[in-house]
């Protein structure tokens, strides 16, 4: 054959493969992986970019197909170089079927092979024709060129013709920002329109609370379903009338005789059937009654149904769970596999304190992952009506949560503090004896609480004491703050 015989037989082979991935994803990476087919692969600039987007869709377990790819291509600023929607429908109608995706993979890996062995074997001759080399030179150059060869596969995966080739896909685009900020914010900002999010908190945090609350702002507009697969029989009627009352619907698989799968089921024909549902929110009530959060194969459908939905114009709303033992920075970890996070567009936790002796509980909406402007809210949920109202400024709930913490913890040299004290103000020193005396406790923990709760201004809430520096001496009188003391 040719050597244009040969470009031509790879190029063939090269639009084969991408074209049976248009038609079967998950086969074709699979094939991919077994072979060790990776963008280096592809000769064609254009055909290496496309299979680059197809695999980032597929490892986000986002619907694959001629307008998706296009899409990726577009955000890249690469849907012009690569052929647009033209070629992509093309390469989708180069064969009948996906069936034989192995073959392709399997054809690609062995020519990409054949290219670094004739490579090295070219550097190999070379080197041989150097009249200074010596005979045990060669050999050891043999040597390393052959090993060279037979590591060529998983190298490839790994040594990108062009360096920045693969990190393209992480490119900010001037579309990528506008996007973001056109998108319509919902909720007093706290909701993409046409997103897909996941709320999530540990269990009786108030996430189902925040999703009535959520329809109930959003019914007046938008035809929402709420899709209730977590309360208990005693708890639905108390839905249905929130729900009759405020315009949304509710749906139950159970008092339907049926399951949460057969709900999927439904969705997917409408998917299927190309039904406009930009005027529609769906929130599902939980994640893990859906979806095997714990295994990526078993969630991943189910975020692929998710994402289809919104290129159906839909805005979803998922609300999850979250481990009971917090990260080393005192932040909540989300409960399920770690795809999750990159499979939604915003990952909002919910951080809510506990009941107040006036039956409120504090709630703030967090944003730990965002593709369009959402904004923290704080919202009070009184426990007695379960009416959520949305509070006038945003409250950090984990900060108040760990001083409560803190203050619990030293209340005992507190409260020495606050009855030594009592009688008038001492000298810092002075007053450090006299609470290690009173409590027991150790020199640098009794400093650290007067520390704590110590400030020169008056107005700041969280001083329990005052001080006043003495520059004569360099010292500072400490003394209880009118009203500080509880």
């Amino acid at each position: 054959m040719s050597r244009s015989e040969i470009d031509q037989a790879q190029e063939v082979l090269e639009q084969s493969m991408l074209g049976a991935a248009l038609q079967d994803p998950d086969s074709a990476v699979a094939a991919a992986q077994e072979h060790g087919v990776s963008a280096q692969v592809f000769t064609m600039p254009e055909n290496a970019t496309i299979w680059g987007a197809l695999v980032a869709l597929n490892g986000r377990a986002e619907p694959i197909d001629e307008v998706t790819v296009f899409q990726m291509l577009h955000a890249i600023g690469a849907a012009e170089r690569c052929g647009g929607l033209a070629y992509l429908n093309a390469l989708s109608n180069c064969v009948p079927s996906a069936r034989n995706v192995g073959h392709y993979a399997a054809q690609l890996a062995q020519r990409d092979r054949r290219r670094r062995d004739e490579t090295a074997l070219l550097a190999l001759a070379r080197q041989a024709a150097d009249p200074l080399m010596t005979a045990e030179q060669y050999a050891a150059r043999k040597t390393e060129a052959l090993a060279y060869v037979s590591s060529a596969p998983s190298r490839s995966a790994s040594t990108p013709t062009d360096p920045l080739a693969a990190l393209r896909q992480f490119l900010v685009t001037c579309e990528q920002v506008e996007a973001m900020q056109q998108t319509r914010l919902l909720c007093g900002g706290l909701i993409g329109q046409g997103h897909l999010a996941v709320i999530c908190a540990p269990a009786g945090a108030g996430k189902t609370q925040m999703a009535k609350f959520v329809a109930m702002r959003l019914a007046p507009e938008f035809k929402v379903l709420f899709f209730q697969e977590d309360a208990s029989a005693g708890d639905l009627p108390a839905l249905h009338e929130h729900a009759q009352a405020h315009g949304y619907s509710l749906m139950n698989s159970t008092l339907a005789g049926s399951s949460p799968d057969k709900q999927l089921e439904v969705l997917e024909g409408l998917v299927k059937d190309a039904v406009d549902l930009n005027n529609f929110v769906l929130i599902f009530d939980t994640l893990k009654k859906f979806c095997d959060l714990m295994s990526k194969g078993g969630s991943r459908g189910f975020f692929r149904l998710m994402r289809a939905l919104t290129l159906r114009g839909a805005t979803v709303i998922l609300l999850g769970h979250v481990n009971k033992h917090k990260s080393a920075d005192g932040k909540p970890l989300f409960e399920g596999v770690g795809d999750v996070r990159n499979d939604v567009d915003e990952l909002i936790y919910l951080e809510s304190t506990p009941r107040a002796d006036d039956g409120t509980v504090t709630m703030t909406m967090r944003p730990d992952k965002a593709r369009c402007a959402i904004k923290e809210a704080t919202f009070v949920l009184d426990t007695h009506t379960m009416i959520v109202r949305q509070a006038d400024r945003v409250v950090d709930v984990n900060g108040m949560l760990q001083a409560q913490r803190q203050r619990a913890a030293a209340e005992t040299v507190v409260a020495s503090i606050c009855k030594t004290l009592a009688g008038g103000g001492l000298g810092f020193e002075a007053l450090r004896r006299a609470v290690m005396a009173d409590t027991g406790e150790g020199r640098n923990r009794v400093g650290q609480v007067i520390e704590a709760y110590c400030s020169d201004e008056p107005s700041d809430t969280h001083a329990l004491w005052l001080q006043t520096r003495i520059a004569k001496n360099n010292t500072r009188y400490i003394s209880l703050k009118p009203g500080g003391a509880q």
